[in-house]
């Protein structure tokens, strides 16, 4: 069973006490039609039976006529009783046309009965299928992309609606398109808010975000947003649960940290601070050799070294006091194991 409390939407009640309708005059034109509906065939027929046939007959005429008429009155009174009662779901209100005022060409034809009932309406007022509102809430999945300073983001997030029966006519109105509409102000003011952020910034922002879109569409407690009446619904809540860089985006924000955290991986296994690393290899007190040594090292204790083919081979020869021979040997020994190549020095 559909929950229509005021405890499950808030302060936002939608029992039928909230619907600005002329209950009284209703009740009037209910009991003035039954008793005149019951009094006019009862008495009219008795009075015409009567004169009609006076004494001619030994029965009492103007009884019989009247009887007639009574039950005459009591089926037509049921009719109108059908007429006169609007009974609808729990989660159901129902909207019906005055046709008097309609005739009349007076403003706001329209009558609104909300959920449950049986309530009192006027004889007259014309009934359609259509005009039948469900109240259940409603959720809609919406998706967006919004183009950060330095990337795409993608967000993913839901809003959950359902009909405001004070505003019945504007939502039935407009209900085909509510959704795609909604759907389209709701990824404008999102992408109104993040466009101007940066993406990593953006994607800490969504508890942020969610607010502002709780308050520029849901409201809060009671009150009704402009949005909300010029659509005659209530919003339950508006929610963005996802917003994640582009794939491409991705790359680069972890390209980014992971050269971040190399740099300071290296200079604690120098045992340097970042600024002292770089104030040392401008100096020169810090070779190149000696950072990238490090910086490798740091790489294979942190596992990063995985799928990378690294390798290095350091010889230092001192030539003094080699003979032009043994030079030419070392030399071709050299080139054969791989360590010269075809044309070049030592690797």
């Amino acid at each position: 069973m559909v929950d229509t409390s005021a405890s499950a939407y808030g302060e936002k009640v939608i029992d039928d006490t909230i619907v600005d309708r002329n209950r009284m005059a209703n009740a009037v034109v209910f009991l003035t039609t039954t008793a005149l509906v019951q009094a006019i065939p009862t008495v009219g027929l008795g009075m015409l039976t009567s004169s009609l046939f006076g004494t001619a007959v030994p029965l009492p005429m103007g009884w019989v006529g009247g009887i007639i008429g009574f039950t005459g009155g009591l089926i037509a009174n049921i009719e109108v009783l059908k007429r006169s009662l609007v009974n609808n779901e729990v989660a159901q209100a129902f909207v019906t046309v005055d046709s008097l005022k309609a005739i009349l060409g007076k403003k706001n034809p329209f009558i609104v009965y909300g959920p449950g009932g049986p309530y009192l309406a006027k004889w007259w007022e014309q009934r359609s299928g259509e005009n039948v509102i469900n109240l259940e809430i409603a959720s809609v999945n919406f998706s967006f992309t919004v183009q950060c300073a330095d990337g795409v983001l993608y967000g993913e997030g839901s809003f959950r609606l359902r009909a405001d029966i004070r505003h019945a006519v504007k939502y039935l109105r407009g209900y085909n398109a509510i959704a795609e509409d909604i759907g389209e102000l709701i990824i404008a003011h999102a992408i109104t808010e993040l466009a101007n952020k940066r993406a990593r910034s953006a994607t800490h922002h969504i508890k942020a975000l969610n607010e502002s879109l709780t308050q520029k569409f849901a409201g809060m407690g009671s009150d009704t947003t402009n949005f909300e009446e010029g659509y005659g619904v209530n919003f339950i809540d508006v929610t963005v649960t996802k917003l994640m860089p582009s794939e491409d985006l991705q790359k680069t924000m972890s390209a980014i940290a992971e050269a971040s955290m190399v740099k300071a991986g290296t200079a604690a296994l120098l045992g340097m601070s970042q600024k002292a690393v770089a104030a040392a290899l401008e100096a020169g007190t810090l070779s190149r050799a000696d950072y990238n040594n490090a910086r490798d090292r740091f790489l294979s204790v942190s596992g990063n070294l995985e799928g990378m083919d690294i390798s290095r081979q350091e010889f230092e020869i001192n030539l003094k006091g080699i003979e032009p021979q043994s030079l030419k040997d070392l030399l071709l020994l050299a080139r054969n194991a791989g360590l010269l190549g075809k044309k070049g020095g030592l690797k």
